[in-house]
């Protein structure tokens, strides 16, 4: 078996992983403090894509700085959601089963919307751009930047959340 292979494969996990985990840390968020089970959470993160997208191809923003725009943006269409949707199912008086059962047919319903409503405004086309795409070389192995990036914001939200 060919060791560096071995090596960039693994590298390449970890770095996916810790972009896995920053999506777990706000699922996980919401579950623990709620109990609310939110299964359109991914639609927010690929509705904070689209407009971080719109800003770099169309205004020429460079993706980083646009996050100044696009969190605030996501941030609050999850509190109107959490204010239209959730905090009514919150306050009734019911069971953690039932409260969890209702609060996952609202999430599903609110996961068709926001995909089938990208599909018809976005198109099923695949969209990109070439950004921190000079890769890092260490140990011999090379790093995707824009993984490494992700996985050191990863980490910095996990270790504030955790002292939080």
């Amino acid at each position: 078996m060919n060791l560096a292979l071995l090596a960039d494969v693994a590298a390449g996990g970890l770095l996916l992983g810790g972009l896995y985990a920053l999506i777990a840390v706000g699922l996980n968020l919401q579950y623990g403090l709620m109990r609310v089970l939110n299964v359109a959470h991914g639609e927010f993160l690929m509705l904070g894509g689209y407009l971080t997208y719109l800003l770099h191809v169309n205004m020429g923003m460079d993706p980083l700085l646009s996050l100044v725009v696009s969190a605030p943006v996501v941030f609050a269409a999850g509190v109107a959601v959490h204010a239209l949707l959730y905090r009514r199912l919150l306050r009734q008086e019911r069971t953690r089963e039932e409260l969890e059962a209702n609060s996952l047919l609202i999430s599903f319903g609110l996961l068709f919307i926001l995909q089938n409503g990208a599909l018809l405004i976005f198109s099923a086309d695949i969209r990109g751009y070439q950004y921190l795409d000079r890769p890092l070389r260490m140990l011999g192995t090379v790093f995707p930047t824009n993984r490494v990036v992700a996985f050191a914001t990863a980490a910095v939200v996990t270790a504030l959340l955790f002292l939080f």
